[in-house]
């Protein structure tokens, strides 16, 4: 049949013998006819170009790119490591608490104001989530002290209760837990995307 074919003057797409072995052998059509088209791009393609011109599902074309790397006719992807679990907020032990309040004038110095303002002594579960919000989550002690008395006003105007507090300080830990496993996926996303490499190469 080889004499059927039409020769053009068009630039020619060159394919080894070995690589239409492979092609033939697998007869995966969907992966020949993907090959020719990376071939013919003679160039890096995204899989929405490739999705574009051959009118392909998205389920479709890993299949075929799957398939053609099985052969070992295109690269695989680089692996990129997962992103890391968000860590979890410290425990402030008795031990954390004494050394904070010996080295930290500011957080020493906010104590006696916070007790005085709820009018009791703190105890180690209050000392432990002060010592969060100053020395973990980084907030000042002056903000700190503007927000247990903006708590205390709404407490007064009976908007605010010791257990919705609770709630609230759970909802607050919560939602930066989440932000932290948001800015992991985005990190993992943005260095997957600046890496440089194709959707599929050959």
């Amino acid at each position: 049949m080889s004499g059927y074919i039409l020769r053009e003057n068009d630039p020619s797409i060159v394919l080894t013998a070995d690589q239409v072995d492979r092609l033939v052998k697998n007869g995966d059509g969907d992966a020949a006819l993907l090959y020719l088209l990376l071939m013919r791009a003679d160039r890096g393609i995204t899989e929405q170009e490739l999705q574009s011109r051959l009118r392909w599902s998205q389920l479709r074309l890993n299949a075929a790119e799957t398939g053609l790397q099985r052969l070992g006719l295109i690269q695989r992807p680089a692996e990129t490591p997962p992103p890391a679990p968000a860590e979890e907020r410290p425990v402030y032990s008795a031990q954390d608490l004494a050394a904070l309040l010996e080295d930290d004038r500011s957080f020493r110095m906010l104590i006696p104001q916070v007790e005085e303002k709820l009018g009791r002594k703190l105890k180690t579960a209050d000392l432990q989530v002060l010592a969060g919000l100053y020395d973990d989550l980084g907030m000042p002690a002056d903000v700190i002290y503007l927000l247990v008395g903006h708590c205390m006003e709404r407490i007064a105007r009976n908007e605010c209760s010791a257990s919705k507090g609770i709630i609230f300080l759970d909802i607050i830990s919560n939602l930066e837990r989440i932000s932290d496993h948001a800015v992991n996926i985005a990190d993992y996303v943005k260095a997957e995307s600046e890496a440089g490499i194709p959707a599929i190469r050959i």
